[in-house]
């Protein structure tokens, strides 16, 4: 039986995975921007550590194109003056 996603739980989800990737950010003294390309490129060693950094990074991407579909639910919790235009995030 598959458990219906909601905004809350994706993003519980989502603050999980992000104080993950800071754990390894801290650990290796390295923002995930300049991790991820390096890892892809295979410059870096083996190292599992590595493989599961690059693991939650796709994860949190995947779950952020799924926040996408919650953009309008999420913001209608917001006070607004007036129309507004949803914009891509960075």
């Amino acid at each position: 039986m598959s458990q219906e996603i909601t905004l809350e739980s994706l993003l519980e989800d989502l603050h999980g995975i992000e104080l993950e990737i800071q754990e390894y950010e801290k650990k290796y003294k390295l923002l995930s921007c300049y991790f991820l390309p390096l890892y892809d490129a295979g410059i870096l060693e083996e190292n599992h550590n590595f493989g599961d950094w690059a693991a939650l990074l796709e994860m949190r991407s995947k779950r952020i194109e799924l926040f996408k579909q919650f953009l309008p639910k999420a913001m209608s919790n917001l006070p607004m003056n007036g129309a507004v235009q949803i914009l891509e995030a960075a």
